[in-house]
């Protein structure tokens, strides 16, 4: 992918989250109005939700070590939610790039990762996809 068509992609992402994060305001403000009473329809199938039709098989893992690639996001999934250490410092970062993912994985990303998981547009945790013991 060339330079123009990654930041225009980038930019149309960075819009798509606006866009849900407006539907979720709404729908927050919409619950705190008729206190949670108004049965709120689900989003319309968008092709994110439908996923990938191939199927794929889970390659073996050594315990303690993080996969070497991550699968797509399933259909009530929006983001990928990663643990991680730098030094002293433990942080938590979501995206929804699995390209990105694939980066972190590398051995030599430099990333000390502590777990990954899926999330839904709440930010509640779907699947642990790894997790350090």
């Amino acid at each position: 992918m060339n330079l123009r068509n990654s930041l225009q992609l980038n930019e149309l992402l960075i819009q798509r989250e606006g866009e849900f994060l407006r539907v979720h305001q709404c729908e927050q403000a919409i619950a705190k109005i008729l206190d949670g009473q108004y049965p709120i329809p689900p989003p319309p199938d968008l092709p994110s939700i439908r996923g990938n039709s191939k199927t794929t098989s889970k390659a073996r893992i050594a315990p303690g070590d993080p996969p070497q690639r991550v699968r797509t996001l399933g259909t009530n999934e929006t983001g990928y939610q990663i643990h991680y250490q730098q030094g002293e410092e433990r942080h938590t970062d979501t995206t929804a790039d699995r390209k990105i993912m694939q980066w972190l994985l590398r051995p030599d990303s430099g990333w000390n990762i502590l777990s990954i998981k899926t999330v839904d547009f709440a930010g509640e945790v779907q699947e642990i996809l790894f997790e350090r013991t």
